[in-house]
């Protein structure tokens, strides 16, 4: 009860209900995506129909010193924006977060679509006014705003100063070991509100504590035994897992997952031990660091 309560003080202010607080992105051709900004949206992948067809292409990127300033020990999904280097085609892009990888604090970045061009990509913060390239360096932005309402200066800023994907370390997405499996092991969860799926490792209790028990929501269940999520792919189980258990112990509070909202010392303090212990987590299933972290770019 008490993880429940604290979890449901975790909405952004003013959300009355699920879906209630988004923002408008502009598209090509002048029309607009509302594009959710509630905490639900962000507990796991976006199940779209290219994630559920295998149509996908992933590589392991940085996760960048200032997004920690919108860490949530459950928030898996940020950010992320993709652009093709030749046609400048806009691709729909997403990244997750993978804890420690490959002695490093990682976000894995996820490109729909298979596209026949480089794909350039970047890292962007929940309202979309910072972003930063694969590597975890942030982009010098004129106009923050524009990133939002402006399509062609997005893709202008995206391709002058993104990370091409190519130049990146593969992240295996077929296989009894790559992330189609992985995400296909994981709940669903389904509200109204939302126009999509969504794909997480978290368990029923939290997930309902982040809706307000919101009568609208499904959950259907597919982990089963000790809760690992992959067999060789551990990342994700190792993050969410002693995000968890340190949640169980913490009596901190928030109001929301962006830069803009309150937090408190207690909650800084929380977010600190779970980063350890997910780098101890980490190195107790076999990651080995040497004195330097080992970065493959």
């Amino acid at each position: 009860m008490r993880i429940i309560l604290f979890l449901s003080a975790i909405l952004l202010s003013g959300c009355a209900t699920i879906g209630g607080n988004t923002m408008a992105v502009a598209n090509d051709g002048g029309t607009k995506t509302e594009v959710s900004l509630d905490p639900i949206s962000f507990i796991g992948i976006k199940e779209t129909e290219a994630i559920r067809s295998g149509q996908f292409s992933a590589v392991l990127g940085n996760f960048p010193d200032a997004l920690f300033a919108e860490m949530h020990p459950l928030r898996m999904r940020y950010n992320a924006i993709a652009f093709g280097k030749t046609t400048g085609k806009e691709y729909p892009a997403q990244a997750l977060y993978a804890g420690y990888a490959e002695c490093a604090l990682r976000l894995v970045f996820i490109v729909e679509g298979n596209p026949d061009e480089p794909v350039v990509g970047v890292f962007a913060d929940t309202r979309m006014t910072r972003l930063w390239s694969l590597y975890g360096d942030e982009i010098t932005l004129e106009i923050p705003e524009k990133l939002t309402s402006d399509s062609v200066y997005r893709r202008d800023v995206v391709r002058a100063g993104g990370t091409e994907i190519s130049r990146l370390k593969k992240v295996a997405t077929d296989g009894k070991s790559g992330l189609s499996q992985v995400f296909a092991g994981w709940n669903t969860v389904r509200t109204k509100a939302l126009p999509y799926d969504i794909r997480t490792p978290l368990a029923e209790k939290f997930v309902r504590g982040i809706a307000r028990e919101n009568p609208e929501l499904s959950f259907s269940e597919k982990l089963v035994g000790n809760g690992h999520f992959g067999v060789t792919l551990s990342w994700f189980s190792t993050a969410m897992g002693v995000a968890s258990d340190v949640l169980v112990s913490a009596g901190a509070s928030d109001k929301g997952w962006d830069e803009q909202s309150e937090l408190k010392r207690g909650y800084q303090g929380m977010i600190a031990r779970i980063v350890k212990a997910q780098y101890e987590g980490a190195v107790r299933n076999g990651m080995l660091c040497g004195k330097k972290a080992s970065i493959p770019y």
